[in-house]
């Protein structure tokens, strides 16, 4: 190796070479889109007395919507950029 790989600049220079193969970008996006709905979900079961939109009656309807609008995003996104 030379010394330009092994100090300085360009170690970190040659990091930035590397992309993401194609089957790391498909489980990256299948991943983030199912973590919304997860979280959401987690927040909601959590039964808190006083969580806003446990006693609204829309607020399961409102959180599936959620759940539904973000994950179609994130996944439009995700294929807009060649990771799904």
């Amino acid at each position: 190796m030379t010394h330009e790989a092994c100090h300085g600049r360009g170690a970190f220079a040659r990091i930035g070479l590397y992309e993401p193969t194609n089957g790391v970008k498909k489980i990256s996006a299948r991943t983030t889109v199912l973590v919304v709905p997860t979280i959401i979900t987690g927040i909601y079961v959590m039964y808190f007395e006083y969580i806003t939109g446990l006693a609204w009656r829309s607020g399961y309807p409102f959180a599936l919507t959620l759940m539904v609008v973000l994950s179609v995003l994130l996944c439009g996104g995700f294929k807009r950029y060649g990771w799904l």
